[in-house]
């Protein structure tokens, strides 16, 4: 299960109350941290906004994982921008037990943190992670394939909504295992290409099916 912490990051906490003193800016608190919350006109770039060392340091905090390993950025409806953070280890440092995503917003608070433990060869952000519908997406190799974690924002956090269900990882009805990331297309919007395989004789000369998924607005289908 996702859990919550509240942590604040000091490095990003003072870096936030140093630019709202010379600043004077009027949307920050009488602290100096600004809300949690955005108004129409804070755009989303898609980058990071927690500095990569201070994601290294929590992805080994939080998770125990080796290392953070790519990051994008949020414009959360209760947190307001945030950086999500995949923590696991880059491709070719070896298998790592110790995986995950977290959450943390501009004042550098860990608002969500989600394990995945099956045990990784590669965890890493998507370039770009955020597509237009607003989800977020993560790929993984376990050891042998490729796949594809999606994670959606809720009011309250995130939704796993494509996992790795497997010791102790979120289990979900969609697993993007044998999987790739197509796009972002003209639509702005992700495709994931799942490519099956009977086995038969063996997994080698076996027969081999693929199917696109699409976003449908709610969950993910086949076209």
């Amino acid at each position: 299960m996702a859990r919550t912490v509240r942590r604040f990051v000091p490095l990003i906490a003072a870096a936030v109350i140093a630019v709202g003193v010379a600043g004077c800016s009027d949307d920050t608190t009488s602290g100096g941290t600004p809300p949690a919350t955005t108004s129409p006109s804070d755009p989303v770039t898609g980058g990071a906004l927690l500095p990569a060392a201070d994601q290294q340091r929590l992805c080994q905090s939080e998770l125990g994982a080796t290392g953070a390993n790519g990051a994008t950025q949020v414009d959360h409806t209760a947190w307001g921008p945030t950086t999500v953070i995949a923590c696991g280890p880059t491709a070719g440092s070896g298998p790592d037990e110790q995986a995950g995503v977290l959450v943390v917003d501009r004042s550098g608070e860990v608002r969500w943190v989600q394990p995945f433990t099956a045990g990784y060869y590669e965890f890493a952000m998507a370039d770009p992670g955020v597509d237009a519908s607003g989800n977020v997406f993560i790929t993984y190799n376990p050891g042998r394939l490729d796949g594809v974690i999606i994670l959606r924002p809720t009011p309250t956090g995130f939704e796993v909504l494509a996992g790795f269900g497997t010791d102790g990882s979120p289990t979900t009805t969609l697993d993007f295992y044998s999987a790739a990331l197509q796009g972002p297309g003209s639509t702005g919007l992700y495709e994931v290409e799942v490519t099956s395989d009977d086995c038969e004789p063996d997994c080698a000369s076996g027969t081999k099916d693929t199917q696109v998924f699409t976003w449908d607005g709610t969950t993910y289908v086949t076209k």
